[in-house]
């Protein structure tokens, strides 16, 4: 099926156009280039407004993670919520977030991730100390240290 944009007034496949929020089967009016040309001139023209509005989800993303994962570090029991991190139990955290953002530094596409697999055990909470104690130490804690791990 093909659909004519109202912006551009180019008819394209239905997979060029996101659904629609109101209806949920329909698609949206803007093709996805549309779409995206005036969110961009959107963000640009009400960057603060913007930024607000994005740190807030990311702090909701935060701690439906936390609470989730037991709002506590998963080896040294720390509740502090600015020290709480997520983990990759398997030490592959690097590689996950090149697979799924195609950087290593963008936190929030994970952080996606994770609530839309309905929060795997591949995942686990832990204070920065711990782990980057993981990192540095082999994949084991130092508080784990002379711990019989099973």
């Amino acid at each position: 099926m093909n659909i004519a944009c109202r912006k551009c007034s180019i008819t394209k496949p239905a997979d060029d156009f996101y659904p629609s929020y109101r209806s949920g089967e329909r698609a949206n009016q803007w093709c996805k280039v549309c779409a995206a040309e005036y969110a961009r001139s959107w963000q640009a023209k009400n960057r603060g407004r913007y930024l607000v509005s994005r740190r807030r989800r990311y702090a909701a993303l935060v701690d439906q993670i936390q609470e989730a994962y037991g709002r506590k570090c998963t080896c040294c029991g720390e509740a502090e919520k600015g020290f709480l991190t997520i983990d990759h139990v398997n030490g592959d955290g690097a590689a996950h977030r090149r697979e799924v953002n195609g950087s290593n530094y963008n936190g929030s596409m994970v952080y996606r991730q994770i609530v839309a697999q309905g929060f795997p055990d591949t995942f686990q909470l832990l204070c920065f100390n711990c782990n980057l104690g993981r990192a540095k130490n082999g994949g084991v804690c130092p508080h784990r240290v002379g711990v019989k791990l099973i």
